[in-house]
């Protein structure tokens, strides 16, 4: 079987090359329509490489490239998993501090298994959506004092946001809608990716 490396060094032509991956614009990132056409153009030794060992090469190169890019959903949402203690600590902090709802204090959050990772189809940027159970109390001496729905627990969508490889909360809550029911309110801008639970630590598809 022939090596790779035995056929370098070449240099290789990409035409139309778009691959669904969290590095390509939205634009190429339409799975199931991406088009990968690559010519090899082999220099130096070309005249040494049978038809054969260049097919084997170009497979090989395929396999190289999408390896870099397939299962960039996965890796994204394991990086979600991993970090998860911490982004909950940051996005209680950011909306704690915003002052909405109007008159009521963030009492607590408790954070549920579900979540959904989303992508923006106009910017290709990558979002998540994780469920929540809310719960808040009343400012002292405000509009909300009396009324006796405060202190019920809420369901709700913490939404975060990819911002330069790393995920941070946008301040942006989803009140009134699990995940799922969040997902849909925004398929028209935002297509659906990954949806999984994470339990124990881990992420289950």
């Amino acid at each position: 079987m022939c090596s790779l490396v035995s056929y370098l060094p070449v240099s290789v032509e990409c035409r139309n090359l778009r691959i669904a991956s969290g590095m390509c614009s939205a634009e190429d990132s339409e799975i199931g329509r991406s088009v990968l056409q690559i010519r090899c153009r082999l220099v130096g030794w070309a005249s040494t490489v049978s038809a054969e060992g260049q097919e084997f090469m170009v497979l090989r190169m395929l396999r190289v490239l999408s390896g870099l890019f397939i299962g960039s959903e996965s890796r994204l949402a394991g990086e979600f998993c991993r970090l998860q203690e911490q982004l909950g600590y940051d996005y209680f902090g950011v909306c704690s501090s915003a002052g909405k709802p109007r008159g009521l204090i963030w009492d607590r959050c408790d954070w549920l298994a579900e979540a959904v990772l989303l992508r923006e189809r106009t910017s290709g940027r990558w979002w998540m959506l994780r469920g929540v159970n809310l719960s808040f109390r009343a400012i002292e001496g405000g509009d909300m004092e009396d009324v006796a729905a405060v202190g019920l627990l809420r369901d709700a969508c913490a939404v975060y946001e990819l911002e330069q490889g790393c995920w941070r909360p946008t301040g942006r809550t989803l009140f009134n809608m699990d995940t799922a029911r969040a997902a849909a309110h925004l398929a028209e801008t935002h297509e659906q990716r990954l949806v999984f639970r994470i339990v124990a630590g881990r992420v289950v598809c």
